[in-house]
C-alpha cells in the first residue's frame, strides 16, 4: 500500500516539474558580424579637375571599384567646405560640384563655414532644385546645430542626421559645424544664424538613434577639429556612444585611434584638403548586439589613386564637359608674373590696390584673404582668371569709412598681426581722422570700431578680385609682366 502511494506521489511531482534539456549547439543563434567602410572627404573646395596628379573622378573611381570587390557595405560622405574655392565651381555657384557628388553616389553632406560664402540659400536651392542650373542633390545636407536666431529653430532644409541602410546595416550619421565658426564667415552672410553647442544635440540624437531607431552604429561628422570636442565625443558611453568621428576645417591630415574603456577604440580622421586625400574608416560591427568590435582608419593619397587606379568614367566625362564649358572664362590670360610671388607679397599688393582704387589714406586686408596653396607663383608663370581665383576665391566687397586715429589704433591693437597694411603705412596719429578701406569680411565684424565710430561709411560695390584682375591686366596692356611691388 505504501509503495503504491509513493509511486502515485512521485508521478504527480514529476508532472508538475519543467525539465530543461540543453539544446543542441546547432540551435544556438550565432552573432551576425559585418563590416562597414566609410569613405570621407573634407574641404574639397571645388577641386574637381585633374591637377597635380589627382582629381575627383579618381576618388569616385576608387570607391566604385572598392564596392565591387569588397565583402561588406560602403558609404561615402562629405564633411564641409566642399563647394567654394575654384572658378569651375564658382561659375555655377557649386552646382557643378553637387552634380559630380550625385554621380559619385554621395550619401551625406555636412555643412561647413564656406557653404555660407554665397549665402546659405544656395544650399537650400540644391535641396529643392530651384537653382538656375536645376541641379538637385540626391543626398541630405546635415547641420544639427545651425539655428536661425529669429526663431531659435534649426534651418528647415538642413537635417540633424540621416539614417542610411546598407544591406543589413543601419547607420546613423550626425552632422554638425564648429560652435564658434561664425567668425570665419562674412558677417553679412552669417549674422541671422548661430551655431549652438553641438554636444547636447549629439547626445540627444544618438540616444534616439540607438533606442528608438535601432541603428547598428552612429557616426559623427563635425566641420571642426578641436581637442576638447574630440575628447567629449570619446567620453560618451552607453546609449550615447559614438563609433567613429570625422573632423574637418583645419585642412590637416591625420588618422588615429583614441582608446576608451569598455568600447572599441574610437577612430578619428581628417583628410587634408582640396582632394589630396580620401579618408577610409572600416568598422567591424556585431549586428546582433549593435556594437562595434574593432576598426581601422587611414588616409589614401589621391596621387596614388591617380597613378594606380582608374577614374569613374561617368564622373570624368561630366567634369571634362564642365571644364570645356567654362574654359574661355577660366583660361582667359590676364598676365605673367615678373618674379616669384609669395602669399606675403600678394597681401601687401592687395592692400595697395585697395588703397589706390578708393583713394583711402590707409588700406588693409586680413591675412587669410589668399589661399596659401596657390603660392608661390613662379617667375614668368601665366596668370589666368582661374589662377587668380584659386589665389583669392572669396567674393569680398570693399568698404570705406572715415574714423579718428584713436579708434583706428584700438582696432590695430585688437587685431595685431591679423591685418596686412598697404606699403605706405607708417603708423597712426591718434589726433587725426583717416579714410580707411578694407574688405567687408573685416569691416563688418561686430567688434570693429568702424561700425560705431565711422563716418561717411561707403559700400563701394567693388569686388576685390575684379580690381586685382584689372591691376594685373594693366601691366599686360603696357607689355610688362605683373610685379606686385610696382
Amino acid at each position: 500500500m505504501f509503495k503504491k502511494l509513493f509511486a502515485i506521489l512521485l508521478i504527480l511531482f514529476l508532472s508538475s516539474c519543467t525539465i530543461y534539456v540543453q539544446p543542441s549547439s546547432n540551435n544556438i543563434e550565432e552573432d551576425v558580424i559585418q563590416n562597414l567602410t566609410i569613405f570621407t572627404i573634407n574641404d574639397l573646395h571645388g577641386a574637381l579637375e585633374e591637377k597635380d596628379a589627382k582629381g575627383f573622378a579618381y576618388i569616385s573611381g576608387y570607391i566604385e571599384e572598392y564596392k565591387e570587390n569588397y565583402d561588406g557595405e560602403v558609404i561615402f560622405v562629405a564633411n564641409g567646405d566642399i563647394l567654394q574655392g575654384t572658378a569651375l565651381s564658382y561659375l555655377s555657384f557649386g552646382a557643378t560640384v553637387i552634380e559630380a557628388l550625385n554621380l559619385a553616389s554621395l550619401d551625406a553632406f555636412t555643412i561647413g563655414n564656406h557653404e555660407f560664402d554665397w549665402g546659405i540659400e544656395v544650399i537650400e536651392s540644391f535641396v529643392d532644385g530651384s537653382n538656375d542650373f536645376e541641379v538637385k542633390a540626391n543626398f541630405p545636407f546635415l547641420g544639427a546645430n545651425i539655428y536661425e536666431k529669429s526663431t531659435n529653430q534649426r534651418l528647415d532644409f538642413l537635417e540633424p542626421y540621416t539614417i542610411i541602410n546598407k544591406g543589413d546595416i543601419s547607420i546613423g550619421i550626425i552632422g554638425v559645424i564648429g560652435e564658434r565658426l561664425e567668425g570665419s564667415i562674412s558677417p553679412s552672410r552669417v549674422n541671422p544664424y548661430e551655431f549652438v553647442d553641438p554636444i547636447p544635440l549629439i547626445k540627444d540624437i544618438t540616444r534616439d538613434l540607438r533606442v528608438n531607431k535601432n541603428v547598428d552604429t552612429v557616426i559623427v561628422m563635425t566641420h571642426d577639429a578641436t581637442t576638447s570636442f574630440n575628447n567629449e565625443i570619446k567620453s560618451l558611453s552607453g546609449d550615447y556612444v559614438i563609433d567613429a568621428l570625422i573632423n574637418g576645417h583645419t585642412h590637416y591630415e591625420y588618422a588615429n585611434h583614441e582608446s576608451r574603456s569598455g568600447y572599441a577604440n574610437l577612430p578619428i580622421i581628417q583628410s587634408g584638403a582640396n582632394g589630396n586625400y580620401l579618408g577610409r574608416i572600416t568598422l567591424e560591427i556585431n549586428l546582433t548586439k549593435n556594437k562595434v568590435l574593432s576598426s581601422s582608419v587611414n588616409n589614401l593619397n589621391v596621387r596614388n589613386l591617380y597613378y594606380d587606379g582608374s577614374p569613374n568614367q561617368i564622373v570624368k566625362d561630366y567634369i571634362d564637359e564642365e571644364v570645356n564649358r567654362v574654359d574661355p572664362i577660366v583660361n582667359e590670360l590676364i598676365g605673367h608674373a615678373a618674379r616669384t610671388i609669395y602669399t606675403s607679397d600678394a597681401l601687401v599688393w592687395a592692400a595697395n590696390v585697395i588703397k589706390k582704387a578708393t583713394n583711402a589714406d590707409i588700406a588693409f586686408i586680413n591675412s587669410g584673404s589668399f589661399r596659401n596653396q596657390a603660392f608661390p607663383v613662379n617667375s614668368n608663370e601665366e596668370i589666368t582668371y582661374g589662377v587668380l581665383f584659386e589665389m583669392m576665391p572669396f567674393d569680398n566687397i570693399i568698404k570705406t569709412t572715415k574714423i579718428k586715429g584713436i579708434y583706428l589704433q584700438q582696432f590695430m591693437d585688437l587685431t595685431k598681426d591679423g591685418m596686412i597694411y598697404d606699403s605706405d603705412f607708417k603708423g597712426i596719429d591718434t589726433s587725426k581722422t583717416y579714410t580707411i578701406a578694407t574688405v567687408d569680411f573685416v569691416f563688418d565684424k561686430s567688434y570693429n570700431p568702424f561700425l560705431y565710430y565711422g563716418d561717411d561709411t561707403q559700400n563701394t560695390q567693388i569686388f576685390i578680385r575684379d580690381i586685382l584682375r584689372d591691376d594685373i591686366k594693366s601691366f599686360t596692356d603696357k607689355g610688362l609682366h605683373w610685379d606686385p611691388y610696382k
